[in-house]
C-alpha cells in the first residue's frame, strides 16, 4: 500500500494506521494493520461501486441477523478503493454452531427475486433486476449473462446452455411456490470466518433467492460442513425434498463465474456439474 493511500485512511478513520502487512492478492489485495490499537482488515477494490456494493451486502445480511465482522467503512482512494472493517481472531467453531448460526439468518424474505441492486460476484457483475419467478430470476440474472461471456471469450458453446436450461426447467418446479430469502450469494469456505464458537460472513454478493444455493457452493469447494449438515441445514430454512439431487444445478452458476473469472481449467468441473444436473 502506497504511503499516500495509508494516509487517506488515517484521515479518514482519525486515527493513526500502523503495522500494515500484505495477507493476500488474490482477486483483491488484503492488509492486516492496527488502527487506535484495534486490529483491522483492509480490503482494496479497483472500482469504488464494488466497496460500496460489498458493504451494502454486508449490512443486510447484518439486518437479516448473519454475523458479520462490525466497524466497516468505505474510503475512497485515487489508485483503488478500500473496505475497513473488524479483524476476526481465527478459531474453531462446531458444525451445530455453523448450522445454527445459518439457519437463524435465512430468514428475511421477499415477494420477488433479485435485490434492490446489482452487485458483483467476485469481480464480475451480477444481475439483480427483480423478477416475479425463480424460473425467470435464474435465466436472465445467472445463467444469461454468464453464459453470454463465456461464448464471447469462446469458452462455452450453445450446448452447455442447453444443458443449463433444462436442468433450470426440473428445478424450477421444486420452487414455483416458495418464497426468497436473503443469501449470501458467494458462500465458499473462505468466505465463512470461523471464530471460537463464532462465525463471521465476509465478501457477499447478496440477493432475495434461495439458501441451497449457497450450501450448494459450500460443498462445491469444500468446508467444515459435510454433506449430511448441509443437508439438515436445507430442510431447517424449508426446502422441498431432493436436495442433494440439486446441488449439481446450484453448483452450475459459481462454476460458470470461475469458468469467465479463471479461465479453461474450470470447465472440466462445469460440465460434469451440467451433466449431473440432467
Amino acid at each position: 500500500m502506497a504511503p499516500e493511500e495509508a494516509g487517506r485512511i488515517e484521515e479518514s478513520l482519525k486515527q493513526k494506521v500502523s503495522e500494515v502487512r500484505l495477507l493476500s492478492h488474490g482477486l483483491a489485495p488484503i492488509w492486516r494493520a492496527t488502527a487506535g490499537g484495534r486490529p483491522l482488515i483492509i480490503k482494496g477494490l479497483e472500482m469504488h461501486d464494488q466497496a460500496l456494493c460489498e458493504i451494502d451486502g454486508l449490512n443486510a445480511l447484518e439486518e437479516a441477523g448473519f454475523p458479520v465482522p462490525k466497524n466497516r467503512a468505505v474510503i475512497a482512494g485515487d489508485r483503488q478503493h478500500y473496505l475497513v472493517m473488524e479483524w476476526i481472531e481465527s478459531g474453531r467453531a462446531t458444525p451445530r454452531q455453523i448450522g445454527s448460526i445459518l439457519v437463524g439468518g435465512y430468514k428475511r424474505k421477499a415477494d420477488r427475486w433479485g435485490y434492490n441492486r446489482s452487485n458483483y460476484i467476485g469481480l464480475l457483475p451480477q444481475d439483480n433486476r427483480w423478477e416475479a419467478d425463480f424460473a425467470s430470476f435464474y435465466r436472465e440474472c445467472r445463467l444469461q449473462p454468464q453464459f453470454r461471456r463465456g461464448e464471447q471469450s469462446g469458452l462455452l458453446s450453445g450446448k452447455d446452455q442447453e444443458l443449463a436450461e433444462s436442468a433450470l426447467r426440473s428445478v424450477a418446479r421444486d420452487f414455483e411456490t416458495l418464497s426468497p430469502v436473503l443469501i449470501h450469494g458467494d458462500l465458499w469456505s473462505g468466505n465463512l470466518l470461523l471464530s471460537t464458537g463464532k462465525v463471521y460472513l465476509i465478501d457477499p454478493a447478496v440477493s432475495y433467492c434461495h439458501p441451497e444455493q449457497d450450501l450448494a457452493m459450500m460443498a462445491l469447494f469444500g468446508g467444515p460442513l459435510s454433506l449430511s449438515d448441509l443437508e439438515s441445514i436445507a430442510l431447517e430454512t424449508g426446502s422441498p425434498p431432493g436436495f442433494r439431487r440439486r446441488i449439481p444445478f446450484w453448483q452450475i452458476y459459481p462454476l460458470l463465474v470461475h469458468v469467465n473469472l479463471f479461465g479453461a481449467s474450470y470447465l472440466g468441473q462445469l460440465r460434469a456439474a451440467l451433466a449431473a444436473a440432467n
